[in-house]
């Protein structure tokens, strides 16, 4: 018996906009330290904290938005601001520049990246039309679901009786 992988169709496209935006992240990470010093920067390393600080308050208020109206109501904006972020550091020459740049930066990936992660599950958990928790159907803990019944139980170990009552 061999591990398989499978991949689910409707998780293709959330995938590669997830691709684009976190390589997209990552290239630019990896040079902003040198583009802040060849600029005159003092200290370039204030454009990660904005990111940091911009993120944890982001991700607070903005998956709420995504859970009550909607993935891309969360996607489509988190990916604009984040290009615009990336522009306004292409550009920067000032330390308020990169930590403007920053913030728009972690506010934007902040926005999509928990929403693209979200609606790959959400394409993925689809078997019928209806949400999971509106399906309907025995649930994993009621009486008639076959994790309860007598057929799902794993035989007894032998010299053991099942149930017994017997102190170990």
């Amino acid at each position: 018996m061999g591990i398989g992988f499978r991949l689910h169709r409707g998780v293709i496209a959330p995938s590669l906009a997830q691709y684009a935006v976190i390589v997209g992240n990552g290239a630019a990470f990896s040079f902003i330290p040198l583009l802040g010093i060849s600029r005159g920067v003092a200290n370039p390393g204030l454009y990660f904290t904005a990111v940091a600080i911009s993120s944890i308050v982001a991700r607070l208020l903005t998956g709420r938005i995504a859970d009550r109206r909607g993935r891309f109501t969360a996607i489509v904006p988190g990916m604009i601001v984040t290009a615009a972020g990336m522009y306004i550091v292409s550009s920067a020459a000032s330390v308020e520049a990169f930590v403007f740049a920053g913030m728009a930066v972690g506010i934007g990936f902040a926005t999509a990246q928990p929403a693209l992660q979200a609606l790959a599950i959400d394409l993925a958990e689809r078997p019928s039309a209806a949400p999971r928790w509106r399906r309907s159907g025995p649930s994993p803990t009621s009486a008639s679901s076959p994790a309860r019944s007598s057929q799902a139980r794993s035989p007894p170990l032998p010299g053991s009786a099942p149930f017994s009552s017997s102190p170990l």
